[in-house]
């Protein structure tokens, strides 16, 4: 296996594994998201091939300088997407997706890594906590019209 910082010449493998990810996103959304993580300097993407050259998962990272739950930082790390193949899942490709993140945060100063996951998304959190993330609260969000 080798973890390659994707290019714009990338996009095409992003976008295909996007949208497995993201599967209730239109397809130009997820054209939208990749096509900005690509061309923004706070945000970078990293792709996972197998022994055959083909990609078989990726992850994005961005600096955020806003606040973010749990940190006391600024600019923190954060783990913005994460997705392996079904069939490659189970052996190591995700942590080192996010070990790949991670460097590439610290490469920026960050001394804090983020991420976060659905509240009911339990094999996303226990692979959090399994790769070394604290959890640090648990929130509901909320949203009103404004008439």
């Amino acid at each position: 296996m080798k973890i390659k910082e994707a290019t714009i010449n990338n996009t095409k493998q992003l976008i295909e594994m996007a949208k497995k990810l993201w599967d209730k996103c239109s397809d130009t959304e997820i054209t939208e998201y990749i096509k900005k993580v690509l061309f923004d300097k706070n945000q970078s993407s990293f792709i996972a091939y197998d022994d055959d050259s083909s990609a078989v998962g990726f992850a994005i990272g961005s600096l955020r300088c806003d606040y973010v739950e749990g940190t006391i930082t600024s600019p923190v790390g954060y783990l913005e997407a994460l997705f392996v193949e079904d069939e490659n899942r189970m052996v190591g490709i995700a942590t080192e997706l996010v070990n790949e993140v991670e460097k590439w945060c610290a490469n920026f100063g960050c001394s804090e890594f983020a991420s976060d996951c659905q509240l009911d998304n339990e094999k996303s959190r226990k692979f959090h906590e399994a790769v070394g993330f604290k959890e640090t609260q648990k929130i509901v969000c909320y949203v009103r019209k404004i008439n």
